[in-house]
């Protein structure tokens, strides 16, 4: 069983893929922003971080830059409804092991957690 952090700012986004992950007998836990999703990165070392990157006061790519300050080894896989290529290739360089385009398909969030989590 997996910790897994789902951070979205989309308050239905986050409960749907927090309590899908969940019924796959995954631990989880919701973030709606950065700030949240640090203080609970400081409080539980998750498996697999996934974030939307468009939020507000901080998006998820500067995110993704502070989790791995903090945690070089932990798996964050980005999403976001407004993919392009150059973001994708930021995202992958600052260390994201996914940038999935939103809506994240259940099946293929299921597939990437099968993958990066032993």
């Amino acid at each position: 069983m997996a910790s897994i952090l789902i951070v979205d700012d989309a308050k239905n986004i986050r409960d749907h893929l927090t309590s899908y992950v969940r019924s796959l007998g995954h631990r989880t836990r919701g973030a709606g922003d950065a700030k949240e999703a640090l203080a609970a990165l400081a409080e539980e070392a998750f498996d697999l971080v996934v974030s939307d990157i468009r939020m507000p006061d901080m998006d998820g790519l500067a995110l993704l830059k502070e989790i791995r300050a903090r945690r070089p080894d932990a798996v964050v896989v980005l999403m976001t409804a407004y993919a392009t290529v150059p973001q994708a290739v930021e995202a992958i360089k600052s260390g994201a092991y996914e940038y999935l385009v939103k809506p994240v398909d259940p099946a293929v969030l299921v597939a990437k957690v099968r993958e990066y989590i032993p």
